[in-house]
């Protein structure tokens, strides 16, 4: 019987380690593929990946309450009551190290991911008056939505 020989090192640079992110599960058209999640985007304590880091944002960071829901950004009175419809919660925790107060959620930078779905809906913060309100797509990204389709925005602002 011949014992196990292990191979030499091969002459040359060193191997680099590859990022091999995956696909996205579910494809939306292309204009909207960007905002799909893929493995990889963030890396907070329960997502390791070794080649993006998660970005803190001190603007976003803590507790929101949602308060409602609007076709875009610029539709937005704080004076009116804006009702969400299928809410994936009603409060929210955003922690350091892109970890939330809802296990199937994370954030990193202007993003707040679905991991469930994945998906990667953008935030944006907007100051009106002295309150702060934050403004996250409501994703429900799909094939069967025509091309130029925006998602609607979830609102939600500081208890």
């Amino acid at each position: 019987i011949r014992a196990f020989q292990p191979l030499a090192p091969q002459p040359g640079p060193p191997l680099q380690r590859r990022c091999d992110i995956q696909q996205p599960t579910r494809i939306a058209h292309p204009e909207l593929r960007h905002r799909l999640f893929r493995v990889g985007d963030v890396d907070p304590p329960f997502v390791k990946h070794p080649c993006v880091k998660f970005v803190a944002n001190a603007k976003i960071k803590g507790d929101w309450k949602l308060i409602g829901m609007v076709k875009k950004i610029s539709d937005f009175d704080p004076k009116k009551k804006h009702h969400p419809r299928n809410p994936p919660f009603t409060t929210v925790t955003l922690k350091d190290g892109g970890t939330t107060s809802e296990s199937i959620w994370a954030w990193s930078g202007d993003t707040l991911m679905d991991l469930d779905k994945y998906h990667a809906l953008k935030m944006q913060l907007k100051k009106i008056g002295d309150t702060d309100f934050l403004f996250f797509e409501s994703g429900n990204f799909s094939t069967r939505h025509k091309p130029g389709w925006e998602p609607q925005w979830f609102v939600m602002k500081r208890p």
